[in-house]
């Protein structure tokens, strides 16, 4: 008896396009679902950038001269406990420099650091996920407040207007009214011109994340 094969065919094809729909139906919202689901974890990076020195020892406080810049690194790590809400823990470090054409007593004085390590602890808020509720973006934008500390070690050159030109100088800082003078180093202890200093911060920033894929 010869068998009907191209009723079976027909009725396979037919069957597939049925279920079909319901497969891609069940992808979409799997998908959907991946998308707007919120798993807390962990995250590290690492990064790279340029480091400008905004101190007193600066020409301009926004953009400071390019012969200034200097390389910085850091690492990064933290937790993201909610979609919206975060905590980072940051190191850095790498070298700093500033000019500037008159500060004090000083006709010109620029500063070189060898060394300038920070770390920083930082709540983040994620803005986007907050008001507009959790999914993936391409585009987030974010919030960051916190705590931080900052050390360095510095070469402070300039000109006294003495007579000698450009030299090795220290800042004194006058505890009762912070008024800054500077003096030549050759009358100051080596103890003190190579002391590692300590300063305290409090960053904060707005922020904005996009991915390509």
């Amino acid at each position: 008896m010869k068998k009907d094969y191209g009723f079976i065919l027909k009725f396979l094809a037919i069957l597939l396009l049925g279920v079909m729909p319901i497969l891609v139906s069940a992808q979409e919202g799997k998908k959907k679902e991946r998308s707007t689901e919120f798993t807390p974890h962990w995250f590290v990076n690492l990064n790279g950038g340029i480091n400008l020195a905004h101190m007193d020892v600066a020409n301009s406080k926004i953009l400071p001269a390019t012969d200034t810049w200097r390389i910085g690194y850091g690492l990064r790590f933290g937790y993201q406990f909610m979609g919206w809400l975060g905590l980072r823990g940051e190191l850095t470090n790498g070298q700093m420099a500033g000019q500037r054409d008159e500060i004090a007593n000083a006709t010109m004085a620029n500063f070189e650091s060898s060394m300038a390590f920070g770390w920083h602890l930082q709540p983040i808020i994620n803005f986007s996920h907050l008001f507009a509720g959790y999914r993936d973006r391409f585009f987030n934008v974010y919030g960051v407040l916190g705590v931080g500390g900052f050390s360095y070690k510095t070469t402070l050159k300039g000109d006294l207007g003495t007579g000698v030109g450009e030299q090795e100088i220290y800042r004194v800082i006058d505890a009762s009214t912070d008024e800054i003078t500077f003096i030549p180093a050759d009358g100051v202890q080596q103890d003190n011109m190579e002391e590692l200093q300590h300063l305290w911060s409090w960053p904060f920033g707005l922020g904005f994340t996009f991915r390509l894929a």
